[in-house]
C-alpha cells in the first residue's frame, strides 16, 4: 500500500539525522551544514529556529545524530554527534549560541548517542573508534565509564527504556551486545546477529525483551534476548538497511529505510515478504526515520 507525504521541507543541505521533541510537536535535524529546529502544525512542517548560527561554526557543527532528551523536564537538552569525534550538549534555553557542552574522548567519528530515559544528565555515545563511552555531563571530568568491545566500530547504541541500566549496541563484526551499566565493561548478552556489519537497532517500546536489528546483509532480524541464540522473526529486505523503529502500539509493525534507497517501508514482522505500507517522497536515501510521538493510531512518520 503506497502512502502519501504531507509536504516536505528543505532545510537547505543534507541531513544525518532527526529526532522528535518530548512531547512530539517539534523535530531537530541535522547532518554536516544543518542544525535547525522544525515544527509540526496544521500538517505543515516549518523551521523554528536556526541552531547554526554561529559565524565561528566548525566541525563540532556537523552532526551525524540528534538526539533530544526525552524527558519532558530536560526538554531543553540536545545531543548532537560529532563528526571530529565530539559530543555537542545544546541547550535550547540558553540565549545566542546554544552550544552548552563539547565533550572530547573519542578519537574518531561518533555514529550515535542515546540519553539516558530517566537521568537527566547521562548518555551514551557510539564511535568509529570501536569505543562505547558513558557520560555525566555535570561533571566536570564527564566520562563515567568506557566500554570496550573490541570491534572496529560501534554503529548503533540505545538505552532500554523500560529497563534503565541496560543499553545494547550494533557493531561493525556483525555482532549485538548488551551492557548492563551497574556490571563492569562485559556485556551480559551477545548475539552474531547478522553477516557483516549490524547499523541500527530499536529496542520494542513495550515488550522489554524484544529488540529489532538491521545490517548490510539485507535483512532486519527480531531478537527475544531470553533465547538470544536465533532470531525469532527475519525480515528480507533488497538493500542494507540502515533505520528501523518499532511503530508505537502495533506489537508486531516497524519501519525500516535502506542504505541506497529513498523509499520508507513499514513491515509486520510476523508476515515479512510484503511491506504492508511503502513510503515515497524523498530524492535521495533516507537517512532517519522517527514515529510521531503521542500520536495513538501511529500514522505519522518523520523522515529526512
Amino acid at each position: 500500500m503506497e502512502k502519501k507525504a504531507i509536504p516536505g521541507l528543505s532545510c537547505g543541505a543534507s541531513l544525518s539525522a532527526l529526532s522528535a521533541s518530548p512531547d512530539g510537536k517539534h523535530i531537530c535535524v541535522g547532518g554536516r551544514e544543518v542544525l535547525k529546529v522544525v515544527s509540526h502544525v496544521d500538517g505543515k512542517l516549518r523551521e523554528t529556529l536556526n541552531i547554526r548560527t554561529s559565524a565561528k561554526a566548525n566541525l563540532n557543527y556537523s552532526s551525524g545524530d540528534v538526539q533530544w532528551h526525552p524527558l519532558e523536564a530536560s526538554k531543553q537538552y540536545i545531543a548532537t554527534a560529532a563528526t571530529n569525534g565530539a559530543v555537542c550538549i545544546w541547550n535550547l534555553e540558553q540565549k545566542g549560541n546554544k552550544l552548552e557542552r563539547v565533550i572530547n574522548d573519542h578519537t574518531r567519528t561518533v555514529n550515535r548517542v542515546s540519553w539516558h530515559p530517566d537521568h537527566l544528565y547521562t548518555l551514551v555515545s557510539a564511535s568509529q573508534d570501536g569505543l562505547i563511552k558513558l557520560w555525566d555531563f555535570r561533571d566536570v571530568q564527564c566520562l563515567v565509564r568506557t566500554f570496550d568491545a573490541k570491534s572496529e566500530s560501534v554503529r548503533d547504541v540505545q538505552f532500554q527504556k523500560n529497563d534503565p541500566y541496560m543499553f545494547a549496541a550494533a557493531f561493525d563484526n556483525g555482532t549485538v551486545q548488551v551492557f548492563d551499566t551497574r556490571k563492569d565493561n562485559n556485556p551480559v548478552n551477545r548475539i552474531i546477529a547478522h553477516h557483516g556489519p549490524v547499523f541500527c537497532l530499536d529496542w520494542h517500546p513495550d515488550d522489554t525483551n524484544l529488540l529489532a536489528t538491521g545490517g548490510r546483509d539485507t535483512t532486519i532480524k527480531v531478537w527475544d534476548l531470553h533465547d538470544h541464540s536465533r532470531s525469532i522473526y527475519k525480515v528480507p529486505t533488497v538493500s542494507g538497511v540502515s533505520r528501523v523503529a518499532w511503530r508505537p502500539g502495533r506489537k508486531y509493525q516497524l519501519a525500516s529505510s535502506a542504505l541506497v534507497d529513498s523509499v520508507i517501508h513499514v513491515w509486520d514482522v510476523k508476515k515479512p515478504f510484503i511491506p504492508i505500507a511503502t513510503m515515497r517522497g524523498h530524492t535521495d536515501a533516507v537517512t532517519d526515520i522517527s514515529w510521531r510521538k503521542h500520536d495513538r493510531q501511529s500514522e505519522v512518520i518523520y523522515s529526512s
